[in-house]
């Protein structure tokens, strides 16, 4: 499917530079789109999950958990 936007010229130079060493501009912007799109349904779901499993502040972390929530965070903070 074609469609028609709108970019800033030095993005575009930049997508243009990149697609020129790797890929395709369209492949380039797929897979960039594609990436954003699974980050922003990763976003989502944590937001769910901490909302279910979220715990109240007032209430005291059992020593396994706050084991696994260190070892979760140490996760995310490696992947970004």
């Amino acid at each position: 499917m074609k469609t028609a936007i709108t970019l800033d010229e030095i993005l575009m130079r930049e997508i243009a530079v990149a697609a020129r060493q790797m890929v395709t501009r369209t492949q380039l912007v797929s897979i960039a789109t594609t990436e954003f799109l699974r980050r922003k349904r990763e976003a989502e779901l944590l937001a769910q999950l901490n909302e279910v499993y979220g715990q109240p502040m007032d209430e005291p972390m059992s020593p396994s958990t706050a084991s696994m929530k260190r070892k979760f965070a140490t996760t995310l903070q490696d992947q970004w």
